[in-house]
C-alpha cells in the first residue's frame, strides 16, 4: 500500500518519545500532503481495498453458511440424556422450540 510503504521510510531511528513526538507530527504533515497531492490514487486505492473487503465477507459468509447447516445435521454428541433434557424442558417452558 502506498501509505504503508511511505510511513516505514519516515520511521524513527530513536527510540526516545522527544524523538519520536516530533517525528509523528512530521509523518501525519507528510501524509496529509501525500492525500491531498495524490487523491485520485488514494481514492482509487481506497474503493479496490473497500471492494476486496465486501468480497471477502461474501466469501466467509457463505462458508459459515454451509458449515452451520452442516453442523445442525450432526447428530448429538453421545453422553447421559439428562444433560440434554434440562436445557430442552428450559426451552419448552419458555417457548423456544
Amino acid at each position: 500500500m502506498i501509505l504503508g510503504a511511505l510511513d516505514m521510510r519516515l520511521r524513527p531511528a530513536a527510540q526516545g518519545c522527544g524523538a519520536q513526538c516530533g517525528i509523528i507530527k512530521v509523518r501525519r504533515e507528510i501524509k496529509t500532503d501525500y492525500i491531498e497531492t495524490y487523491w485520485a490514487e488514494v481514492e482509487a486505492e481506497h474503493k479496490i481495498v473497500l471492494q476486496q473487503a465486501e468480497e471477502n465477507r461474501r466469501y466467509w459468509q457463505a462458508c459459515n453458511r454451509e458449515r452451520l447447516v452442516q453442523i445442525a445435521a450432526m447428530p448429538p454428541k453421545p453422553g447421559p440424556e439428562e444433560i440434554r433434557e434440562k436445557p430442552q424442558a428450559a426451552k419448552i417452558r419458555r417457548g423456544m422450540v
